[in-house]
């Protein structure tokens, strides 16, 4: 993917945009060892902290919240 602030703390492989960067990283990750590449699985719990329901409501909240200040 590309690369993300909302994900810092999750490892994942950040890809350029474009055609010819995008192609090498794809065949650099595809040349990847599988103990490598484990270290960017598994990490469901991780993104289940930052982006489950109560966390995207309280968001949201806090946006709504500012917009009747303003």
């Amino acid at each position: 993917t590309l690369h993300y602030e909302q994900l810092n703390g999750i490892k994942y492989l950040e890809v350029p945009s474009d055609t010819n960067g995008f192609s090498n990283a794809i065949e650099k990750i595809s040349q990847m060892e599988d103990q490598e590449l484990m270290q960017y699985a598994n990490q469901s719990l991780s993104v289940h902290e930052k982006f489950n329901t109560e966390v995207w409501n309280s968001t949201m909240k806090k946006i709504e919240d500012y917009e009747k200040r303003i």
